[in-house]
């Protein structure tokens, strides 16, 4: 644990000093449980584990955010409407918390209005918790707005 917060500190500390305006993401989608697959979106979708978050600055740092797979800082490449992320941070999963390294594949549509857009995102993150290897994923759907 103290890890782990070790680690999220570090990553805030070297990653906010380019906290500048960017993009707010919010995501909706099912995330897989330890080594099994996704589970189905509850309905309606007010269930936390379904929800993610992630902010990335005009600098490409991203910090996201969601019950499963944990907490992350990272590094986010954009090519046209599509993106690729990878960060480390904290793991949470249903063995408990650990570290873990994340990795991320979006496609983002054109503005359909003046800075909402569309996205999907994969989402795997490899990681170790105190009861051994975690690979939990998540497939998400969401809009994000531009700042």
């Amino acid at each position: 644990m103290k890890t782990s917060l070790r680690l999220i500190t570090l990553f805030a500390v070297i990653g906010t000093t380019k906290a500048e305006a960017g993009r707010v993401s919010a995501l909706i989608g099912p995330p897989s449980l330890g080594q099994g697959g996704s589970n189905p979106v509850s309905v309606p979708p007010f269930n936390a584990i379904d929800w993610q978050v992630h902010y990335v600055t005009d600098h490409d740092t991203e910090f996201m955010v969601s019950v499963i797979p944990g907490f992350f800082l990272g590094k986010r490449w954009r090519k046209d409407q599509l993106s690729i992320g990878f960060a480390g941070g904290m793991l949470i999963s249903t063995n408990g918390l650990g570290v873990g390294l994340s990795q991320s594949l979006s496609w983002e549509s054109q503005p359909f209005w003046t800075n909402w857009r569309f996205e999907a995102e994969y989402r795997q993150v490899i990681g170790y918790t105190v009861l051994g290897a975690e690979f939990p994923y998540a497939i998400r759907l969401g809009i994000n707005y531009e700042i």
